[in-house]
């Protein structure tokens, strides 16, 4: 079961790291010029939980004394990350259907 969350919290960071290139590299974020400040606080969040989420797995698959309580850290501020980004989504009109 370790295992797992570890793999799942590498694997979320890593994506988290691949989506956001991939939003401004194919400039698909346009609030990252209209909302700079907004946009920073958000992707300085991300940042700091893109790095939470592969410490902690990391530190699961070593068996690391401080990984137990940096993954439940972790996955607190993904909760908190996916929450505010679909809040901002929903904000702004992109609601699917």
């Amino acid at each position: 079961m370790k295992k797992a969350a570890a793999i799942f919290t590498i694997a979320m960071g890593v994506m988290m790291l691949g989506s956001w290139s991939f939003l401004f590299l194919t400039n698909q974020f346009p609030e990252a010029r209209t909302l700079p400040l907004q946009t920073g606080y958000l992707l300085t969040a991300e940042f700091l939980t893109r790095g939470c989420l592969i410490a902690a797995g990391y530190g699961i698959l070593t068996r690391r004394s401080w990984a137990l309580p940096l993954i439940l850290v972790a996955l607190g501020e993904l909760i908190y990350c996916t929450i505010r980004f679909a809040g901002e989504l929903g904000q702004g009109g992109s609601l699917p259907g």
